[in-house]
């Protein structure tokens, strides 16, 4: 790959995109007080009146912020994943962990206000591990596609 050609940009951009998105993550989680914090009272209020809506007791307020953990690290498993070789892309997973036992650690060190959660890590981890996932799907729906021109 030379400097200058298309992959070298399209990797230069993911490496942008990336560090981009581990220090906006980086503010979020190492915040002093929790994000969601102020939109606490407001999720609470949706989901009791969806509960009397008929929406089952478990969709809770824990679930939607284990979701958002989940969503919120998608990213970081597609992005890693692009960016490392191909025949390392299924340790991205794993380097997540290490980055979101990391994290954890820094909130119950550093952070009074915040709490450390090992489901945190493993659903964090899980986003990370569907991130990978589609990384892999789209290298592979890229690479399928005919060359024309």
């Amino acid at each position: 790959m030379r400097f200058g050609s298309p992959a070298a940009g399209a990797r230069a951009l993911t490496a942008a995109m990336l560090a981009v998105y581990v220090f906006g993550v980086a503010l979020v989680v190492l915040w002093p007080t929790p994000v969601d914090a102020a939109a606490r009272g407001l999720i609470q209020e949706v989901l009791s009146a969806l509960h009397r809506a008929g929406l089952p007791d478990w969709f809770d307020y824990g679930l939607v912020e284990s979701g958002a953990n989940v969503v919120m690290f998608v990213p970081l498993g597609f992005l890693a994943a692009l960016m490392l070789p191909s025949g390392l892309r299924w340790l991205t997973p794993a380097g997540a962990m290490v980055f979101s036992a990391a994290i954890e650690w820094c909130q119950q060190s550093f952070l009074p206000d915040r709490y450390a959660s090992l489901q945190d890590v493993w659903v964090n981890t899980l986003g990370a591990a569907l991130g990978t996932v589609l990384a892999y799907a789209w290298l592979e729906r890229r690479n399928r596609r005919p060359v024309t021109g």
